[in-house]
């Protein structure tokens, strides 16, 4: 139980609440904290955007590097933008009064929810309700990430790696200057050129490990969720012979080749990560091919 939750757990209970009031006030918290954290990142992002457009680029605007440089920052702007408006508009929730068709694509009865739901399918306590294929939630983004928008996760994760790298790029030459003791012979904006050398280097170390573990989690068609605590459905356990990857907790029944793994993803070509709004999702998230019927 993370600390958000044990501290909405004491509020009910001071509070004198039901279950109901319990997971309104755990969801109330989880939105709170991650609408800080979103505001947070977008704020520092912003920063970095108006002082490479308005402050570093046009004090050095003449090489063709440069105009590279500023065309990449112009595409990854609308690029995130939009992959962080898809992430947001879809919700993953499962449809109502759904039926599983066979034992496979029965997720079990969520009594939370009160329905049942899709193989896959996990409650999500942040924004209380069931989410279809759920990878996890997050709070930087102050969403959930499942089926619908696990893409555009993905793409935004690319996005702001390249981003940071180009922040780097256009700040480190200043910034290593300034330490060197040439403050405003560097740039008239050494404060600025720190900030977000700063705020580049730091992404770069940590989205650059995070991207890597996703595109690792789709190769092998795997969920974060499934990775930590493996897939646990009764139905596969006799089935555990045909499938044949394996995963930190157990077999994993849905990977199905590494071309088809991908496909259910980021579907058919190689822009579906770099430019997922060209590619349409493959499936509903309620059904999904395993290794066995895939082998029969």
């Amino acid at each position: 139980m993370s600390t958000v939750q044990q501290f909405a757990r004491i509020v009910s209970r001071f509070c004198k609440c039901d279950d109901t009031c319990d997971r309104a006030w755990t969801s109330c918290l989880f939105k709170s904290v991650g609408g800080c954290l979103a505001s947070l990142h977008i704020c520092l992002w912003l920063f970095c955007y108006y002082t490479c457009f308005f402050k570093m680029i046009p004090e050095q605007f003449s090489t063709p590097w440069l105009q590279l440089m500023d065309a990449i920052m112009l595409v990854g702007v609308f690029a995130t933008v939009y992959n962080i408006l898809s992430c947001w508009s879809y919700t993953n929730e499962p449809p109502k009064n759904w039926r599983p068709a066979s034992e496979r694509d029965d997720g079990g009865f969520c009594s939370s929810c009160g329905f049942e739901r899709p193989a896959r399918a996990h409650h999500c306590s942040a924004c209380n309700r069931c989410v279809l294929k759920k990878d996890h939630h997050c709070f930087w983004l102050n969403t959930c990430i499942g089926f619908y928008n696990y893409k555009f996760f993905v793409s935004f994760l690319f996005w702001t790696y390249l981003n940071a790298f180009v922040f780097v790029l256009l700040t480190i030459h200043p910034v290593i200057r300034i330490f060197q003791g040439f403050y405003y012979e560097a740039t008239q904006f050494p404060f600025a050129a720190i900030g977000t050398c700063l705020v580049g280097l730091i992404t770069l170390f940590c989205i650059f490990f995070f991207w890597l573990y996703h595109l690792w989690l789709v190769d092998r068609n795997l969920t974060s969720f499934e990775h930590q605590f493996g897939v646990t459905y009764s139905w596969f356990k006799s089935e555990l012979t045909a499938c044949s990857q394996s995963c930190e907790h157990g077999e994993n029944p849905y990977n199905i080749g590494r071309a088809r793994n991908w496909q259910q993803v980021f579907g058919r070509g190689i822009w579906g990560m770099v430019f997922p709004f060209l590619v349409p999702t493959q499936g509903d998230g309620c059904y999904f091919d395993t290794a066995h019927e895939s082998k029969v």
